[in-house]
């Protein structure tokens, strides 16, 4: 027996005794990050671009494909942030050791000067395409247990997942007016 099976029946075997039936939710969460450390372990041993580390590469490839779509002229800084929930010191810290090194460059947001964008450089759309198949044939060896027709759901799964957590966020962080709340007369 695996660790993680071993771990998973102890875990049921014990919310069973506290007369909990169902821990699919607790399960999932556990299984999402053991797979997420998995991958990062992977990614840890093959290094994608000289003088990367990997917080660094993961971000340049964030700027390079939001640049790509819904951010044509640099993606803003306070979306990176969110998107990569870093704080502020950190993600200026990983954009100037960027900058630094020549994989990205600071402009003036379009729209309010005071703030702004994240664009990649030419250097990194050169770096970043000249890799680009052996890092898809990488992660597609990673997922090679699953059939195409596994993978396909599984993404389905978990895009419909994250939808879930994100509408869960969003309740946590603004959640409605209360109707018990006593109205103004």
């Amino acid at each position: 027996m695996e660790p993680w099976e071993h771990w998973s029946q102890t875990l049921r075997q014990w919310a069973n005794s506290l007369g909990v039936e169902d821990i699919t939710g607790a399960e999932i969460a556990r299984l999402v990050h053991v797979v997420a450390v998995a991958y990062q372990r992977a990614m840890r041993a093959r290094p994608e671009m000289a003088n990367l580390s990997q917080p660094r590469f993961r971000l340049l490839l964030y700027i390079f494909f939001l640049s790509q779509g819904p951010y044509p002229h640099g993606v803003p800084f306070e979306a990176l942030r969110r998107m990569r929930g870093i704080t502020k010191g950190t993600l200026s810290a990983l954009l100037q050791a960027l900058e630094r090194e020549g994989w990205v460059q600071r402009v003036p947001d379009p729209e309010d000067g005071r703030r702004i964008r994240i664009l990649p450089t030419a250097q990194t759309l050169e770096a970043i395409a000249a890799r680009a198949p052996a890092h898809f044939a990488f992660f597609n060896r990673l997922a090679s247990a699953l059939s195409q027709e596994e993978r396909q759901n599984l993404i389905h799964l978990l895009q419909k997942l994250y939808a879930g957590l994100q509408q869960h966020l969003e309740a946590e962080t603004h959640p409605p007016a209360s109707m018990d709340t006593p109205s103004e007369a």
